[in-house]
């Protein structure tokens, strides 16, 4: 679980710009659905997605 812990909040950012490959997000997914903490990040993480494209804010690349 700790390991899950980690990669999950090493690669929440990664979400944003859409660079995890679909493993990696199905896995942050998996355990973000387990885990109170993470799933809070990600939905806050979701929100911010939601937010800054609604405004036309697009992530520099």
């Amino acid at each position: 679980m700790r390991r899950e812990h980690r990669f999950s909040l090493r690669h929440l950012p990664a979400t944003l710009d859409d660079e995890l490959t679909t493993r990696q997000r199905l896995r942050l997914q998996a355990h973000a659905d387990d885990c109170p903490e993470c799933g809070r990040c990600c939905a806050t993480f979701c929100s911010f997605a939601a937010f800054s494209s609604a405004w036309g804010v697009a992530p520099e690349r």
